[in-house]
Order: C-alpha cells, then structure tokens, then sequence
C-alpha cells in the first residue's frame, strides 16, 4: 500500500541541515526542531517547488500542536477563573514548512515576531 502524501507548495528551495536553526531566517519552519525528516522534492515549476509530506508526519504535528494549545488553553482559564464570561473559540493561524513542521503564523523580522489569537468569549449566562 502506497504511502498517504500531501502536497506542500513553497516558493524557495529547501536547505539542507541538521539541527537548530536561524528562528530569524526560518520562522515558522519548526526551527527548535532537533530532528529534520528530509524532503522529497517532486517538482519546481514557475518559481514554486512541490514536497511530498508523509500525512502520518502531518497528523502527528497536529496532535503536538493541539496537545500544547489544549493544556496553554486550560491553564490560562483556570488562571482567569472568569466569572461572567467562557471562552467560546479560537482562532489561530498555522504555518506548514516543507519538512512538514507547523508552527503558529508570527509576522514581523524580530525575533520576537507578533501573531495574532482571536479568542471569542460568551456570557455564560444568557441575558
């Protein structure tokens, strides 16, 4: 059975490390990863270049993902200890690099980078 592959599309050509790496440079790229899956390359066509990322490699960056913003998200509730209000949802935006990495979206050239989280609150009691 062929292995289950999702197509990313980038508008550079990999570089090939080991390691950490420039956060700067790669923000967004899993950059704090220690371990680097290599990446197959299929096409480069009009300045785009095509990756083949195994969908296992996908699903399990999704569930470190979600684990790290479900355990953030339950501290941070408790912490609040709201009274009049619940969160309702959230709203964050994903970064997928080549190697399969995802990262929160972070905008800006510091390292200190800015993203945004929309968090919606309702009452808890209905007025």
């Amino acid at each position: 059975m062929p292995k289950e592959t999702i197509r990313i599309v980038t508008n550079e050509t990999p570089k090939n490390s080991s390691g950490r790496k420039d956060p700067i440079g790669l923000a967004g790229a899993g950059y704090w990863d220690e371990e680097t899956e290599p990446v197959e390359i299929s096409t480069t066509q009009d300045g785009l270049t095509f990756h083949e990322i195994s969908a296992e490699k996908l699903e399990q960056e999704l569930a470190r993902l979600m684990k790290a913003m479900d355990i953030s998200l339950t501290r941070a509730a408790a912490q609040a200890n709201m009274q009049s209000v619940e969160l309702a949802e959230v709203d964050i935006s994903l970064a997928i690099s080549a190697n399969g990495s995802l990262s929160i979206v972070g905008l800006g050239a510091e390292i200190s980078g800015t993203t945004s989280i929309s968090l919606k609150l309702k009452p808890k009691i209905p007025f």
